[in-house]
């Protein structure tokens, strides 16, 4: 089950920034790697904003989707090599999608409500717990509490 995607997402990006995650390929993301994706157009996607977030911004939900969004994993797909990295960044976007998603008729099949496009829907979420329960943070060996659902 998850609960609370709003803060999920946010958690996730600042484990990001805070701490960096080890994907299981061996892939990286962490606050440099996004400050380079950010980076690229001059800082027009603002760094400050989305990667130097501290005190009550750590709680603004926009920043943290838009920083976990297919935008950023098509520029990873563009400008860096990262393969495993763009792929984890459109994983939590799709993620947020299913468990946000609140309309039937959503342009984005994905975002329409659990229960009207269910295979793509719980294939996402699959695939993230999946993802979830192998990923490291940081350079902990342990999982966390919310990487175990118990959180």
């Amino acid at each position: 089950m998850f609960a609370d995607a709003p803060h999920l997402l946010k958690l996730l990006r600042n484990y990001i920034l805070d701490e960096g995650v080890r994907l299981p390929g061996g892939g990286q993301v962490n606050k440099d790697l996004m400050m380079d994706v950010l980076g690229i157009d001059g800082d027009k996607l603002g760094v400050k904003s989305h990667i130097e977030v501290k005190g009550q911004a750590r709680q603004k939900v926009r920043p943290a989707a838009q920083l976990l969004s297919s935008s950023v994993a098509t520029a990873l797909e563009m400008f860096h090599p990262e393969k495993e990295e763009a792929d984890f960044v459109r994983l939590c976007d799709s993620v947020f999608d299913v468990l946000n998603g609140h309309s039937p008729g959503d342009a984005k099949p994905l975002k329409r409500g659990l229960g009207h496009a269910d295979f793509p829907q719980l294939q996402v979420l699959a695939e993230f717990e999946q993802l979830i329960q192998t990923m490291q943070i940081g350079t902990r060996t342990a999982l966390l509490p919310f990487q175990q659902g118990t959180h």
